[in-house]
């Protein structure tokens, strides 16, 4: 599951709630380029239980684009 902070709607220009509902979802709001990149990461952030943080290339909700840096955490247990 991924969770969205008040400031991360507020960054990608979208209304409060309105966050992707998958994985797949998400990565349109990285660029194409981008996108293999996050899934690794995020794959690895999952699987084997390791944080991670990387700048990436990204797009608002509205196609602007955005630099971010993304930082993953795994939650254990719940």
């Amino acid at each position: 599951r991924i969770r969205w902070s008040d400031g991360a709607y507020a960054l990608f220009d979208l209304e409060k709630g309105h966050a992707p509902a998958t994985a797949e979802d998400h990565l349109r709001f990285f660029a194409p380029s981008d996108r293999l990149a996050m899934v690794e990461l995020m794959s690895r952030c999952i699987r084997d239980a390791v944080p991670f943080e990387r700048e990436f290339a990204g797009l608002t909700g509205k196609g602007a684009p955005l630099w971010l840096v993304i930082r993953g955490e795994p939650l254990l247990g719940d």
